[in-house]
């Protein structure tokens, strides 16, 4: 419920935050940021590798004692075939720690100094033996979260060992938790990943929405326009019924082959063509994109990754 009233109050700005001046471009490189997530990654081989420049390995969690998993468990080797094919197509794969409901292990792990040093040197190790570029965390917890009581000391503890061993180190938020975040957190991530998505039906991933949680950042908490990657769902979200329910981009385009010329149909909201396109030339003032999840998308001049490579 937290969630839904804060994401309606940014609704209630959103509407204005078009009229307000766009951060200037620049001249960093844009990101394009794909999620594989290891319950549905066939995309993996039928992939347009250059159309991203990183791709996030959802989610890669420890044991109790701190020992990350293959996140693929029924084809473990699954993880170094994604790796290795990504690496020959010069995109940067990162291990994704947490999800939604994936953190019941981390606030034991980062309770103390001697847990999170040797929490922290257990993922170092996880991402040399795979081969990782960098490490995102993705840690959903809600607001006021006993998780967050040590978050800080962990993530400065990790951004030294990433720094050292010259892995990127990144995350996935939202506005709802940002206060639980300090700007000593947010000063260790080389950029953040927003998740512009998952509000009521209406508001699901309007551009609107995606300005806003981007100008929360840059101007709220101070993070530099080109470190903010905007978050873009390639996923509807109904009107009657909670993210469980919600379909791919194939299955929406399945169902209605028109589907991509707006952005509802049926009972589906989600980002067409177009608003795609708007989010990429937004994307433009910021650091780049973002994709939950890869999987969904489909191939041929529908695909949503397919306009985000023409945009971008």
């Amino acid at each position: 419920m937290k969630k839904l009233l804060f994401l309606a109050a940014l609704l209630l700005v959103a509407s204005v935050a078009g009229a307000k001046k766009l951060p200037p471009k620049h001249d960093h490189p844009l990101r394009v940021v794909g999620y594989i997530p290891s319950w549905s990654y066939g995309v993996v081989d039928r992939l347009d590798w250059d159309a991203l420049t990183h791709i996030n390995i959802a989610f890669c969690n420890p044991d109790t004692l701190g020992v990350m998993q293959n996140p693929f468990r029924s084809e473990p080797e699954m993880l170094s075939h994604i790796i290795s094919t990504a690496h020959e197509h010069d995109v940067k794969v990162v291990a994704s720690l947490g999800g939604g409901g994936g953190g019941k292990n981390y606030p034991a792990l980062i309770a103390t100094p001697e847990s999170r040093e040797a929490f922290c040197l257990k993922i170092m190790e996880y991402v040399d033996r795979y081969g990782f570029d960098g490490v995102d965390l993705d840690l959903e917890e809600g607001p006021g979260h006993v998780l967050w009581n040590n978050y800080e000391a962990w993530v400065v503890e990790l951004g030294k060992h990433c720094s050292q061993n010259g892995v990127l180190l990144t995350t996935a938020v939202s506005t709802w938790f940002s206060d639980d975040i300090s700007d000593a957190t947010f000063r260790c991530f080389d950029f953040i990943n927003i998740m512009a998505y998952d509000g009521p039906f209406e508001a699901h991933s309007t551009v609107g929405l995606a300005d806003t949680m981007a100008r929360h950042y840059h101007k709220v908490r101070g993070i530099e326009p080109h470190n903010i990657v905007v978050g873009v769902p390639f996923y509807g979200y109904p009107s009657d019924g909670g993210f469980g329910d919600s379909w791919g981009w194939s299955d929406i385009l399945a169902a209605d082959p028109k589907a991509w010329r707006g952005d509802r149909s049926g009972k589906f909201g989600y980002n067409g063509h177009r608003t795609m396109r708007k989010k990429c030339r937004l994307a433009q003032h910021y650091g780049g994109i973002m994709i939950w999840q890869l999987d969904h998308d489909v191939e041929g001049e529908h695909s949503l990754l397919g306009v985000i490579k023409k945009t971008l």
